[in-house]
């Protein structure tokens, strides 16, 4: 399973690194889409190590939906259980 996970990223990172890096605007401050994902991811991952479970599951759902085609969308899935 770790194999295949890395494999996954690896080909997200792969992928990311050939294309150029789209930006977009979080609370007023412009960032590359990765960016924005890790620290959305971050933060889900924060509530969640915080055992505050229903806001977590709320932020992994935000990655997966606002960041789909970033490296976090596949791993904010797993976290909150493979929902879409």
């Amino acid at each position: 399973m770790n194999r295949a996970r890395i494999a996954v990223v690896a080909s997200a990172l792969l992928v990311l690194s050939c294309a150029g890096a789209r930006k977009v605007t979080v609370d007023g401050q412009e960032m590359t889409l990765e960016d924005a994902a890790s620290r959305a991811f971050a933060a889900a991952q924060g509530s969640y190590d915080a055992s505050r479970f229903d806001e977590a599951a709320r932020g992994f759902a935000a990655v997966a939906e606002k960041y789909p085609e970033s490296a976090y969308a596949d791993q904010a899935r797993l976290q909150q259980g493979g929902r879409s």
